[in-house]
Parts: structure tokens; C-alpha cells; sequence
């Protein structure tokens, strides 16, 4: 865990690489390649575990040592190429702390920051199936547990709304979204017919059929209630 005075320096670090080229001083391009040391080292020790549960556990105890930088990139909103940045923003992911990780994400899709090189997919394509594959597979697990709440998932549809994907991937976040709405309330159950919909319209495999047919008569059986009790106030 980063001390105040460490979490300060961090910032003003990463504020200054933030600024522009000929106004970095030496002293903060030394201090980024210590912080881009950090990370290879931390790299090292994530790639010597190979349980994926205990590599999110530690990536939940080594993202603290990056906040102060995090912070400051945050602050400067310049949108110049940084690994540390791009790659904390992977490991928030991984870790499952998904609402922290979405102001990372509308940093780096403003700014179209470029994911590490190892990583084949667009950034967009990557953090919605990283986001959405975790949660999918609890639903299939229990359809009554859900990982993410509607909110989080909304802002992630509204943070890709215009990137480009293969439809099977926005299939994946219209799913998310259907099925974790389906346990709320009947507007909710409304709202999650059209997001299933709208799966099953992006990839004719999404695997929503069924529940398209059964939450389409669990509305219609609750609007009915509705309606039968109205009629007899």
C-alpha cells in the first residue's frame, strides 16, 4: 500500500507525462521508467501463478501501488500512450473491480489508448468480453445471480455504444443486460425483453430464444395482474 507522500508523488508523475513532450522533465521520465520497471516485475510474479482466482486475488493487492499514478493520468486527461495505465485498467478488470475500471475505460476509449501488444483484440472488443464472459457464466451457474448490477452494465453499453465489435461480443453485453434486468421489477422485465431481443438480432446463436418466450409470458402474466387489480379498486 502506497503511503500519502507516495500516492502524491505518483500523481504529479503521471500529471507531468501527461503534459505536453517538450515540457517533461528528466526527473519524470525517470520516474516512469521506474514505474514501468514496477510493472515488469509485477508481471513476472502474476505469471508464476497460474491459478486465474488466485492471479485476480493478487492483482487486487498489487493495483493499490498504481493508484497515485492511475490518479494523476485520470487528473491530466491528455490521453498520451501508457502502458501502466492501459495495463492497470486490464488488472481492475481481471480483479472484478468493474466499476473502478469503467473510468479507466472511458479514458482509454476517448483517447484511443492502445492495449499491450500480446493483446489481438480491440480495446473495445477486449474490455466487453472480459466484463461480460465472467458474468454469463455465473448466470449459467444460477439465472438468479448476478456479478454486476444493471447500472454497471449500462454504462459499459453506453461507453462502447460506437465502437466497432463482432456482433457476437455485443450480443454477449445485450445477454447481460437481459438477464440480470429480468430479475427486477416489471419495467425492468420490459427493458430486458428488448435487450434480449436485441442479442438474438446482433447473433442468431446468442442462445436467448427461450428466454425471450418465457419472459414475454412472465410480463404478459404480470401486466395482467396489474390490470385485474386496477379493475377491482
Amino acid at each position: 500500500m502506497l503511503t500519502p507522500a507516495q500516492r502524491h508523488w505518483q500523481r504529479k508523475t503521471a500529471e507531468e507525462m501527461g503534459a505536453e513532450k517538450g515540457r517533461v522533465s528528466a526527473q519524470a521520465l525517470t520516474q516512469y521508467e521506474r514505474m514501468r520497471h514496477r510493472l515488469e516485475m509485477d508481471k513476472r510474479q502474476l505469471k508464476n501463478v497460474q491459478s486465474d482466482l488466485l492471479k485476480a486475488g493478487l492483482k487486487r493487492k498489487l493495483l493499490p501501488h498504481y493508484q497515485g499514478w492511475i490518479e494523476g493520468v485520470l487528473a491530466t486527461g491528455t490521453g498520451q500512450p501508457d502502458e501502466v495505465f492501459v495495463t492497470c485498467m486490464i488488472w481492475h478488470i481481471d480483479a472484478g473491480l468493474i466499476d473502478e475500471a469503467l473510468n479507466m475505460v472511458a479514458y482509454a476509449l476517448r483517447h484511443r489508448l492502445a492495449m499491450p501488444d500480446q493483446f489481438k483484440r480491440t480495446p473495445a472488443t477486449f474490455i466487453v468480453d472480459a466484463i461480460c464472459d465472467p458474468v454469463l457464466r455465473e448466470f449459467h451457474i444460477d439465472s438468479k445471480n448476478t456479478t454486476l448490477g444493471a447500472d454497471t452494465l449500462r454504462r459499459l453499453d453506453m461507453l462502447t455504444a460506437e465502437e466497432d465489435m463482432p456482433d457476437i461480443v455485443r450480443a454477449k453485453l445485450y445477454k447481460c443486460l437481459g438477464f440480470t434486468l429480468r430479475l427486477g421489477a416489471l419495467d425492468d422485465k420490459v427493458d430486458a425483453l428488448e435487450y434480449l431481443e436485441r442479442a438474438a438480432h446482433r447473433h442468431k446463436k446468442a442462445g436467448v430464444k427461450n428466454d425471450i418466450r418465457d419472459l414475454k409470458k412472465a410480463v404478459a402474466r404480470q401486466l395482467e395482474q396489474q390490470a385485474d387489480a386496477i379493475a377491482s379498486e
